[in-house]
């Protein structure tokens, strides 16, 4: 029981602490140096096996969540030479932001939308995107913005 408690709370703490930095990088980009700075010492000196703390980009958070529903789906284990098992979109509504995630076998025009990497032996091209400021959080903010205005 108390591993499971422990993984909620470093769930529920990693979500809590990404929120902190993107605002903080989005309103104050001296803040979200000071607060990553603090973690890492905290961190440090906790038992966990801490290798270092950074603010990963918007393309990176979605091909981060590609990669989890697709393993979690079984798409990257269950290939073999004789059948080939289409990997998933992946579409992950953030607070901040929204990332949309794909395998693409076409040419993508910007480099910045396109990853590619191995996995399982084979090798991914992927599309991704990241809308900062269309998170649930920010339509929120902007929902009650135009109430008042």
């Amino acid at each position: 029981m108390e591993s499971i408690c422990e993984v909620n709370f470093c769930s529920v703490l990693s979500r809590h602490l990404l929120n902190i930095f993107f605002y903080s990088r989005m309103m104050n980009p001296a803040v979200a140096n000071e607060v990553l700075t603090s973690v890492e010492n905290t961190l440090r000196s906790s038992p966990f096996d801490f290798q270092g703390a950074r603010i990963i980009s918007g393309q990176e958070e979605g091909a981060y969540g590609w990669i989890t529903v697709n393993y979690l789906l079984g798409n990257f284990i269950q290939r073999s030479y004789f059948r080939s098992v289409r990997t998933s979109g992946a579409l992950d509504l953030g607070g901040a932001s929204t990332q949309i995630t794909f395998e693409s076998d076409d040419f993508i025009e910007s480099e910045d939308n396109s990853l590619h990497f191995r996995l399982y032996g084979r090798s991914y091209n992927v599309y991704t995107h990241s809308f900062l400021c269309y998170g649930k959080d920010q339509a929120l903010r902007l929902q009650l913005a135009n109430r008042i205005a």
